[in-house]
C-alpha cells in the first residue's frame, strides 16, 4: 500500500479516478497483447459473466474496488470511495462518448 500524503489527497483521488477509467477501458474494449483481454472476455462469457467483461459501468465498479484496495487504507468509508471513483470513471466514459468502443461493439 502506498502512503497517502495528507496534503495531496486530491491528487491521489484524481490519479485513482484516471487509473480506474483507463484500466476499465483497457479491459472492456481492447484486445491487449496477444489478444489476452479478448480471451478473458470470452472466458467470462462462457461462465455466464458476460456483462462483467463488456459493460463498462459494471466493470468500473470492480476496477475501482481494486484501485482503492491497492492505494488507500481500508476503512468503512472505502465503499463510498469505490463508488465515487467508479462514478467518475463512468461519467468520464459518458462524456467521451465511448470513443474507445470498437465498431459494432455495445453494451
Amino acid at each position: 500500500m502506498l502512503p497517502q500524503p495528507a496534503d495531496s489527497s486530491l491528487a491521489w483521488l484524481v490519479a485513482s479516478w484516471l487509473a480506474a477509467w483507463r484500466l476499465t477501458a483497457l479491459l472492456a474494449y481492447e484486445a491487449g497483447p496477444f489478444e489476452l483481454l479478448s480471451w478473458l472476455r470470452v472466458a467470462l462469457a462462457r461462465v455466464g459473466l458476460h456483462r462483467v467483461g463488456t459493460c463498462f459501468h459494471c466493470l468500473a465498479v470492480w476496477v475501482s474496488a481494486a484501485v482503492v484496495l491497492l492505494v488507500y487504507e481500508i476503512e468503512l468509508r472505502s465503499l463510498v470511495l469505490i463508488l465515487a471513483i467508479a462514478g467518475a470513471a463512468s461519467i468520464t466514459e459518458r462524456l467521451l462518448g465511448g470513443t474507445l468502443r470498437p465498431e459494432g461493439g455495445g453494451e
